[in-house]
């Protein structure tokens, strides 16, 4: 089903000024973050924190939902709110960011759920030929931030083998589908467009519907319709596929099928091989002009 799979993190735009060297109050941040001053400066960015909570901060390898907005003067460059949900984004580990330091990722490690706090970025201090297309060397970026949620590591694994634990029902439950489409038990319920796709809606979400652009996330379940054998899913490894509808990065049923969806839903879709891998398929699961079947749940939408 997959054309391509790349998962790229971009936190934000880069600069580094040097760090302050009065003394740390936070003796746990890690060392790449320790010196900086307490609602002053944190990794050479400016900061002030508007709503700050005890709790706990994202560690490496945490998966956080925030809002973010990014603003030069009077001008609002991008906001999350636009698309009615927080961002995601998994703290990557050092050695997988650029140099210096984005400034969103530095806030995002000193805050917890509930706080907002705003970081600022002279554009001055972004490398030569990096300057954005909009900005001048005199423009400040705030970056505004209210962390949502944080979901640490030891929660994402228990989270992960949970959904690990799920492949061979989900599997199951697509062929006991399937077996229903063939032999005609699902007439009632089979929706087809004039593509030739065909769907069944296991469960009408109550988000918005899924449009084309749209980056959405899914977990789903593969299998031949001819000889009932699966031959994908996100289970096996525990993680949700993400990717933009409408843009080639997935085959035709696929791209089609997330359009009848909305979040939550869940659906089996029926693919003919016009709209899926062809009349050569794909070496070596999906064999010449097959037809294939997936279970869909659609988890979320970003616009």
């Amino acid at each position: 089903m997959r054309k391509s799979f790349l998962v790229i993190a971009i936190l934000g735009v880069f600069c580094f000024l040097g760090c302050n060297d009065k003394p740390n109050p936070r003796p746990n941040l890690d060392p790449i973050l320790k010196n900086f001053v307490e609602g002053e400066s944190i990794a050479g960015y400016r900061y002030e924190h508007h709503v700050k909570n005890n709790g706990e901060s994202p560690e490496v390898g945490a998966m956080v939902g925030y809002h973010q907005s990014m603003v030069v003067g009077d001008s609002v460059i991008f906001d999350t709110r636009t698309a009615k949900r927080p961002k995601e984004a998994l703290m990557p580990a050092y050695a997988k960011l650029p140099t210096p330091l984005p400034p969103d990722y530095v806030a995002l490690r000193i805050m917890s759920p509930g706080d907002s706090l705003t970081i600022f970025q002279p554009l001055k201090d972004i490398p030569t030929g990096k300057l954005p297309a909009w900005g001048s060397p005199e423009d400040i970026i705030e970056y505004r931030i209210k962390l949502v949620s944080v979901k640490q590591p030891a929660a994402m694994e228990k989270e992960v083998e949970a959904i690990k634990a799920m492949e061979a029902s989900q599997d199951k439950m697509t062929i006991d589908y399937i077996s229903k489409y063939k032999s005609g038990a699902l007439a009632d319920q089979l929706i087809e467009t004039k593509s030739g796709l065909k769907y069944v809606v296991l469960k009408k979400g109550e988000g918005p519907n899924a449009r084309e652009k749209d980056y959405v996330k899914v977990h789903y379940s593969g299998v031949l319709v001819e000889s009932l054998q699966p031959f994908d899913n996100t289970y096996r490894d525990g993680q949700a596929y993400r990717f933009p509808v409408g843009l080639g990065r997935v085959i035709k049923g696929w791209d089609e099928g997330l359009t009848y969806m909305n979040e939550g839903a869940a659906v089996i879709l029926f693919i003919p091989y016009t709209l899926g891998y062809g009349a050569d398929g794909k070496a070596p699961s999906i064999p010449a002009k097959a037809e294939l079947a997936f279970y869909v749940e659609l988890l979320g939408i970003n616009n």
